[in-house]
């Protein structure tokens, strides 16, 4: 017989009783990938996780290829939406038999043990399905499965959040002045991109603010979690419904007290993660800055980022945000 517990968590399309599916949307940019130090860090060193990283990259590829459009332009097309669900059911489900693609697999404890494996033998079909079969049961064997990425939209999924219980998830955001400085130094129409930011996070956060029950969604700020790494793990672990492990503890330690710093723009090998989130600060200009004002005006309001000019943003004494209490953020002006 089931307990109280796992039956809190049954599912409504063929979960399995007694696992949650955690989803973490993104609004960081694509270019921050790489940091040593993530969200899905605080989580997936835990035991009873399985983390899958950016698993929609290759479809929006496929797609944007297919239909002859820039991969960065946003797709608003039933038929997109679709395949991005069906997607994400197949790894919250473990139904990974027609698995191929490899992208990003790396970035998960329990993923880059299957890119391992097919690198390791020979590239026959027995040996790839032998692989899979263990990325299968490694999946399976998992009491949470957590998939983070910043290829769809809350409006996207809001439906299957509705239909799954036991469907938790955490939007991440950061100030989108941080955002933009880094697409600015990588992306060759980066204007177009960082204009078009703060509309888009605005509009995400405004439709997250209408999935019910809200008791399955949080919003985090990417700042929160640098300066009170320790604090916001015990919240989000309390949230998704296990306890910190000596061995998520002690990662969490060291990938937050490094002992290099090197930014670059495709990511950081962080020595203090604070420090790390504020060093977008002294690298701005006073046009970018005013640039990205004009254009964040509504999202600053409805987060609470101050809309600060180019002295205010250069002191990294001062503060960006107003105080927040707790770990997790909550709109006020909707």
């Amino acid at each position: 017989m089931l307990g109280q517990n796992k039956l809190r968590y049954c599912g409504v399309i063929s979960l399995i009783c007694g696992f949650v599916s955690l989803f973490i949307m993104s609004e960081i940019s694509k270019f921050l990938l790489k940091h040593k130090f993530s969200q899905g860090d605080l989580i997936q060193h835990h035991p009873d996780v399985f983390y899958r990283f950016e698993p929609l990259y290759n479809l929006k590829r496929r797609y944007t290829k297919a239909k002859n459009i820039s991969n960065d332009m946003i797709i608003n097309d039933e038929e997109y939406t679709q395949r991005q669900v069906e997607v994400l059911k197949k790894w919250f489900t473990c139904n990974l038999t027609s698995y191929n693609a490899e992208v990003f697999m790396e970035r998960g404890l329990k993923t880059r043990q299957y890119t391992l494996c097919v690198r390791s033998k020979k590239k026959t079909k027995i040996q790839r399905a032998k692989c899979l079969q263990q990325l299968i049961q490694a999946c399976q064997q998992s009491k949470l499965r957590v998939i983070k990425t910043i290829r769809v939209s809350i409006n996207s999924i809001s439906e299957y959040f509705i239909e799954t219980p036991n469907f938790k998830i955490i939007h991440l955001i950061r100030d989108p002045r941080a955002i933009g400085f880094s697409r600015r130094k990588l992306v060759l129409n980066s204007k177009r991109h960082y204009d078009r930011l703060c509309p888009l996070m605005t509009d995400d956060l405004k439709a997250g603010s209408k999935l019910r029950p809200q008791s399955r969604y949080r919003i985090l700020r990417y700042e929160t979690v640098a300066e009170n790494p320790f604090t916001s793990m015990q919240d989000i672990y309390k949230f998704i419904g296990i306890k910190p492990t000596f061995e998520s503890i002690g990662h969490l330690y060291l990938d937050t007290h490094s002992d290099t710093s090197v930014e670059k723009a495709f990511g950081t090998t962080r020595q203090n993660s604070t420090q790390t989130a504020n060093q977008w600060r002294l690298g701005v200009t006073k046009d970018y800055v005013q640039e990205m004002n004009d254009n964040c005006a509504d999202f600053y309001l409805l987060t609470d980022y101050y809309k600060a000019d180019i002295s205010h943003i250069k002191d990294i004494t001062k503060p960006l945000r107003a105080k927040e209490n707790g770990t997790f953020f909550r709109l006020s002006k909707i």
